[in-house]
């Protein structure tokens, strides 16, 4: 049986999308160092947003400053792109 979904079944690409209404799990730990991030302080941005701090090379870190994609600031928030494991 194959596995891929009927597209024209509506109710088959259910289990196969994820709903925009679910949270994306955050990376709470530095992967180099293993400490703990502090909670962010700012709302999450959007999917557009978070492709704009890839296209622009300046990204938002979870607290507001502004960091390199795959950094993190000097407060110790990291950008969101890590928070979001995409980095």
């Amino acid at each position: 049986m194959s596995q891929i979904a009927n597209r024209s079944d509506p109710n088959a690409l259910s289990d196969v999308i994820a709903s925009d209404d679910e949270l994306i799990p955050h990376v709470t730990r530095d992967p180099d160092t293993g400490l703990p991030w502090p909670e962010p302080t700012c709302l999450e941005p959007d999917f557009v947003a978070l492709a704009l701090f890839l296209f622009d090379a300046c990204a938002e870190a979870t607290d507001g400053c502004l960091v390199e994609p795959d950094g993190t600031c000097v407060h110790g928030h990291p950008s969101w792109l890590k928070r979001f494991g995409v980095i």
